[in-house]
């Protein structure tokens, strides 16, 4: 089973809060359990239903103090 967060505690990557919902995710955001409401569950909603769900490696965040931080940051990663 494919799952969103690795309960593997040696690990040292995990996700981040950045999130991008489209259309298909919408019902799998209906009866979040909340609050406060864990985006993290609609994404497995959706992956344990077979929806593909990718995601992007970003640099560290926890340089993001300012919203002009997270422009800088995520700049690479937005369409042209």
């Amino acid at each position: 089973m494919k799952t969103l967060v690795d309960p593997d505690p040696a690990l040292i990557r995990t996700s981040s809060p950045l999130w991008l919902l489209g259309p298909e995710l919408a019902p799998f955001l209906d009866d979040l359990p909340g609050p406060p409401y864990e985006l993290k569950d609609a994404y497995q909603r959706a992956i344990d239903s077979g929806l593909r769900v990718a995601a992007v490696p970003v640099r560290a965040t926890r340089d993001l103090t300012h919203p002009e931080d997270l422009m800088v940051g995520n700049f690479p990663y937005l369409p042209p």
